[in-house]
């Protein structure tokens, strides 16, 4: 499957390097190169995993619609752990069983061509998923309209 991937983000020295199929658009990359440790999923576009380089582990962590400078300054990935098992992300239950994380943001807003800055306390963590059908082990999800969902 050699067409499918591009290779060439891996050292020359490496296996599995190939430099043919090099920024091609709709070929699969490996945006890690190393491998993936521990990975944690809360829902969509929000997600955390440890990567193992040589020196030491590196998180790699997305939050939709969070600032950068508050997922790298304050957000870890053993948060994303706490908040997937309920030991809580910030002691705020919205679901039963379920937490969520909120952290202040400094915004630019315009409203009628005024600009102003405005502070926000956005959820940056929950570990409720609205657009899947969460099963009682907590974990496990089906899609919605699966016939496996009992009414």
């Amino acid at each position: 499957m050699k067409d499918t991937y591009d290779n060439s983000c891996y050292d020359k020295s490496h296996f599995l390097y190939d430099p043919t199929n090099n920024k091609t658009i709709g070929k699969f990359k490996d945006e890690t190169v190393n491998p993936i440790i521990e990975f944690v999923g809360l829902r969509s576009k929000l997600y955390s995993c440890l990567i193992e380089t040589p020196d030491s582990l590196k998180e790699k962590k997305t939050a939709k619609g969070v600032k950068s400078c508050i997922i790298k300054n304050k957000i870890r990935h053993e948060n994303y752990f706490k908040c997937l098992f309920n030991s809580s992300c910030d002691e705020k239950q919205v679901e039963p069983d379920k937490m969520q994380s909120k952290n202040d943001m400094l915004l630019f807003k315009s409203k009628l061509h005024n600009i102003s800055t405005v502070n926000v306390n956005k959820i940056s963590m929950s570990s409720f998923d609205n657009k899947r059908y969460i099963l009682n082990d907590g974990h496990n999800t089906l899609a919605y309209g699966s016939c496996l969902i009992r009414s």
